[in-house]
């Protein structure tokens, strides 16, 4: 079982921990905030076990195996970059990284550091847009 860790308290991070816990291969062991109370608040209802405030301490968390990220989109690369250094697999929301230069820098730390960083997007290839492309063309003319 994956032991994730969390940064970023809001309900994009609520989704993608319902939704990991229901796959049975991740558990929620960590959650950082800048207000510890709001680490504590957000991760109760999921047993997490360890809240922090500092990114630091996070990243030297050796029972952390993966780090999801969703703060504020400036923070994204940073952060990103920073949890990649201390060795956890990352999945950062979008957008990733605010150019082509730093997205560069990120995929070549986790390279660096053997360790894997994909960016949480939903692709538009997978079978329920597929569906929703083709019956589009039933309900109006599409314009380009």
């Amino acid at each position: 079982m994956f032991k994730l860790a969390v940064i970023g308290t809001n309900w994009i991070s609520q989704q993608f921990v319902e939704a990991a816990i229901q796959t049975k291969q991740f558990c929620l062991k960590a959650v950082y905030s800048r207000d510890i109370e709001k680490a504590r608040l957000f991760g109760t209802p999921y047993d997490a076990d360890t809240y922090y405030d500092s990114l630091e301490t996070l990243g030297q968390d050796a029972d952390i195996d993966a780090v999801y990220i969703a703060s504020p989109n400036s923070l994204h690369a940073p952060q990103a970059i920073q949890m990649l250094k201390a060795g956890k697999h990352v999945i950062c929301e979008k957008p990733m990284a605010s150019n082509y230069a730093l997205a560069q820098q990120m995929f070549a730390c986790a390279e660096e550091n053997n360790v894997v960083l994909f960016e949480a997007f939903m692709s538009p290839y997978t079978p329920n847009f597929q569906v929703l492309k083709e019956s589009l063309p039933s309900i109006a003319p599409l314009r380009h």
